[in-house]
């Protein structure tokens, strides 16, 4: 859509101008293919947004959400298939760049969906389910990455109505520019739900930059998150400003087994008492090349919750990974 003004953006960022008018022209056999994995992707995100539980400003929120990462992926596809055309690879860019043209020009789709379910039923009733999705497309230095997912428990005592007792969601869009092969800056949008922490809706905002200490196995992050908060019960809205620290470590601990680790600390400039502390612990098993069980257990600490609301929360989950 114009007026998320996707091609503006990734004009800024090239600086190629040429590209607007190629795809002006209408869109490549190879990159209408493209365009019906996007949409079909983003059409399966929007079914699930939809039979979420959640406030009819929040759905229309996601969609313009979605809309925005749809529109941002379309471009930066045309903008990578024109780049190809106008590099070509002939000996003298290959020189220029210092590397070879095929390289520099990799694009490249990754993804990953995670899904657990636990149902239960006789003297009582209940039902789990977990589900993550996790999207990057590359195109030469630039990542965009999106991600959700989604938590929710239902249960009843015997001749009972159901009622939630656990219910979570969230949507992040970040992008990602490679300056070098350890330092990258990003900057994301998110939003999330949890009544049960004591918000209805939080919409994050990031900036910051990322460094890989070993390619592959561990990497950390530091930035700056704005969120706008809006909590349960009539409690209003508040803006609060957080520094970021993240680290994630990846180990193979045999050829089918794997351990990741991850940590985020998110100080309050505002009021040092009122911290965020987050981490996750996971270990995953390979079926196949595809398939994978993983078990998890994430932890989440936040040091200015006011009672009732628990300051910690613990989730274990088993899922199945689908990981291509």
């Amino acid at each position: 859509r114009k007026k998320c003004q996707p091609r503006l953006f990734l004009h800024l960022v090239f600086r190629d101008p040429g590209w607007i008018a190629k795809t002006d022209g209408g869109p490549t056999p190879q990159q209408r293919k493209q365009y019906s994995c996007i949409g079909t992707l983003f059409a399966h995100i929007w079914r699930m947004v939809i039979k979420m539980r959640v406030q009819p400003a929040s759905k229309k929120f996601i969609r313009r959400f979605l809309e925005v990462a749809l529109s941002l992926l379309v471009s930066g596809t045309s903008m990578a298939a024109d780049q190809v055309g106008a590099f070509g690879t002939s000996a003298d860019q290959v020189g220029a760049f210092g590397t070879s043209a095929e390289k520099s020009l990799t694009t490249s789709w990754k993804h990953e969906s995670e899904l657990g379910i636990v149902n239960v039923s006789g003297n009582a009733t209940s039902e789990s389910i977990s589900a993550k999705q996790k999207t990057s497309y590359t195109f030469t230095d630039h990542t965009i990455v999106s991600t959700a997912r989604y938590l929710n428990t239902r249960a009843a005592s015997s001749g009972g109505p159901e009622m939630d007792i656990a219910r979570s969601w969230e949507v992040t869009l970040r992008y990602e520019f490679s300056i070098s092969e350890a330092v990258s800056p990003y900057g994301g949008l998110g939003a999330e739900s949890d009544v049960f922490a004591g918000y209805v809706q939080k919409d994050n905002r990031d900036l910051g930059a990322k460094y890989i200490f070993f390619k592959d196995q561990w990497f950390a992050e530091i930035g700056f998150r704005n969120s706008t908060v809006n909590a349960v019960g009539g409690g209003g809205v508040s803006t609060i400003n957080y520094g970021r620290l993240y680290t994630e470590y990846n180990q193979t601990l045999s050829e089918p087994v794997s351990l990741r680790l991850w940590t985020e600390y998110l100080p309050n400039f505002a009021n040092s008492a009122g911290y965020l502390l987050n981490g996750e612990a996971s270990v995953s098993v390979m079926l196949n090349k595809i398939f994978s069980l993983k078990t998890a257990y994430l932890l989440r600490y936040n040091a200015g919750a006011v009672a009732p609301i628990a300051t910690t929360d613990r989730t274990l989950t088993t899922t199945l990974v689908c990981k291509f």
